[in-house]
């Protein structure tokens, strides 16, 4: 039997049956958010300048980058990273303020017609240390500080790699991510992400990470929970560090590989306490 068709019903039909052969090239959370950025890294970051008036809050000053996608140049004249914009009103659906000084996944976009500040971000997500049971300090990506989830930053780093491959370790690797983003986006950061905890909820957080961090513990790994050095004058073998809402940690060391070195050990009891922060 011979059937005729019309010139558009034969196109039609070729359409539909291209639909169903050909790939579907949708992007996923993870694989839509890395080919929007011009930059994806792990930075330490502090957030320097604030202008509550103006649709960019924050201006983040960079002390280091570890790029994984693009790069950030430094200025030949000052050898400093390029100031970032953060946590602009509607640019994006993920999280985009920088609560403290630490160390941040970031993902950046360059606005080449903003010639004094091109780099804005449109996701951040803190980095913490935390000891473990045995006092290794293991290093978590918080996606949702509500729900505490939370990636190890060895494996977000890998994932993301894949993801940027484009490849199929790239799809299992967005199976993982996605759930988090999505996550992230249902939170509601710009109620909290950038709202400072009270004093009584920083202290709780401080005595918690002290009461797991084991004597000999190298100044290197407490500097990672602890990032922010207050200024002054402290005693002798002693280093204070500033959580913010007016908390503070005080650490003891001993001169493993002289005065002020990585290297150096816990060998004393880490005070917790109320105080403000000192100037030098």
């Amino acid at each position: 039997m011979t059937y005729k068709f019309s010139k558009w019903a034969v196109i039609l039909l070729l359409c539909i049956t291209s639909k169903k052969i050909a790939p579907q090239n949708s992007l996923t959370k993870s694989s839509e958010l890395l080919s929007r950025s011009d930059f994806v890294g792990l930075v330490k970051a502090n957030p320097m300048v604030f202008a509550p008036e103006s649709d960019w809050r924050q201006f983040i000053a960079l002390n280091e980058v570890d790029s994984l996608k693009g790069d950030l140049v430094r200025d030949s004249r000052t050898n400093q990273y390029p100031w970032i914009r953060a946590d602009h009103v509607g640019i994006s659906e993920y999280p985009t303020c920088f609560a403290a000084v630490g160390e941040y996944l970031v993902f950046l976009r360059d606005d080449k017609e903003n010639k004094e500040h091109p780099w804005s971000v449109i996701a951040a997500f803190p980095i913490e240390y935390e000891p473990d049971d045995e006092g290794r300090i293991m290093s978590m990506v918080v996606f949702s500080k509500e729900n505490r989830e939370t990636l190890d930053i060895g494996r977000a780093r890998l994932l993301l790699q894949a993801i940027a491959s484009g490849d199929k370790a790239g799809q299992e690797a967005s199976s993982v991510i996605d759930p988090l983003l999505q996550r992230a986006i249902s939170t509601d950061y710009r109620a909290i992400a950038c709202t400072p905890p009270t004093h009584e909820q920083r202290i709780k957080q401080a005595r918690r990470l002290v009461s797991k961090i084991k004597q000999g513990t190298i100044r290197a790994d407490i500097e990672k929970m602890f990032p922010q050095q207050d200024g002054g004058l402290s005693g002798l073998g002693s280093t204070r560090y500033y959580l913010g809402s007016e908390v503070m940690v005080e650490a003891l060391y001993d001169q493993t590989g002289g005065a002020w070195k990585p290297q150096n050990k816990l060998n004393g009891p880490i005070r917790v306490y109320r105080s403000l922060m000192h100037m030098d």
